[in-house]
């Protein structure tokens, strides 16, 4: 009955799951029908298993939804051979960040692909920012030795960048206090292309109004790693476009027909699926990492009194207000 009726529902499921014209939610359903036919492991032929393999990696595309391309990618991890999970983990990178964490989850929710998916971050092949914070806990305490002592060795390095006694002394000097003036002129220089406080300044990067209640430490510490730890939705997606236009900036909205990218200085970018060569998710912030090395310890306090402070009084970004950052 399998073997006679089971090709035509593949076939049936595949057409839908890459039909443009189907509903999103009835796509949805052929692809998660395509997933259960690739865990049938050994009941079904290998061509059958070949041809829907083929299928949800056709799906994984970035002319496809996200959503498609989430459960696309969760069907592969859960119930593809090694060879779809190697191509899954090797590229990674090349997602955009909401794939990217359906197929990282899943691997997490996985015993037999943790350890390669540990193995890939210690190679460099992949950050160990794809790894939610929610998550290290667990495997810096998992029952299982390999595991954890990878943990430990990635998470407790990810932050190697800035030597202890750098960041101990720029915390110094912030605890110290540091010039209002200095560090709202500094803002306004560097920071509002990507960063909004009161009516200065453009909501690209994350919102700076609570930074009043975070402490100095882990203000300087996000300043001077800014990518020691990003939150998937702030990590920068690049965009190439089928004319070969590259454009970067943070995914807002992945849609059924079209991207939006919001770019520094508040340009806004609605790209159609249709024109789109490839999304990828660089893993890493808009911040650049080199910012907070033009700093000296003055500078931060400065900027961290500033962030600090709750308000932001009336003064044009062309203020006569110097700023000259020490070097």
């Amino acid at each position: 009955f399998i073997s006679v009726t089971l090709p035509h529902i593949v076939a049936a499921a595949e057409n839908i799951s890459r039909s443009s014209k189907s509903s999103l939610s009835s796509r949805c359903c052929a692809v998660r029908l395509l997933g259960s036919v690739l865990r049938m492991g050994e009941i079904i032929s290998p061509e059958i298993r070949s041809n829907v393999s083929e299928s949800l990696h056709f799906s994984v595309g970035s002319q496809e939804p996200a959503e498609i391309q989430s459960l696309a990618v969760s069907m592969l991890v859960r119930g593809g051979g090694t060879s779809d999970f190697d191509q899954i983990l090797a590229g990674l990178s090349q997602l955009e960040w909401s794939v990217r964490d359906a197929a990282v989850s899943t691997m997490l929710d996985r015993a037999p692909s943790i350890g390669p998916l540990l193995a890939s971050v210690e190679a460099g092949t992949n950050s160990p920012s794809m790894i939610p914070l929610q998550r290290r806990a667990a495997l810096e305490k998992s029952a299982d030795e390999s595991i954890r002592n990878a943990a430990i060795r990635i998470f407790g390095t990810a932050t190697g960048a800035v030597s202890a006694e750098t960041l101990a002394d720029f915390v110094s000097k912030a605890h110290d206090g540091g010039d209002f003036l200095r560090g709202q002129a500094l803002f306004l220089k560097q920071c509002a292309n990507c960063h909004r406080i009161s009516d200065a300044g453009h909501s690209v990067g994350p919102d700076l109004a609570e930074a009043a209640d975070r402490p100095p430490q882990r203000l300087v510490s996000d300043i001077l790693e800014p990518n020691r730890a990003v939150e998937s939705r702030w990590q920068s997606t690049i965009v190439i476009t089928n004319q070969g236009e590259a454009l970067e900036g943070l995914l807002t909205s992945s849609g059924s027909d079209s991207v939006i990218l919001q770019r520094p200085g508040g340009e806004r970018n609605i790209v159609a699926r249709a024109d789109i060569d490839s999304v990828t998710s660089t893993g890493r912030s808009l911040m650049p990492d080199g910012f907070g090395k033009q700093l000296s310890t003055t500078d931060m306090a400065d900027l961290i009194t500033f962030l600090k402070s709750r308000k932001l009084p009336p003064v044009s970004r062309n203020s006569n207000v110097s700023l000259q950052i020490t070097q």
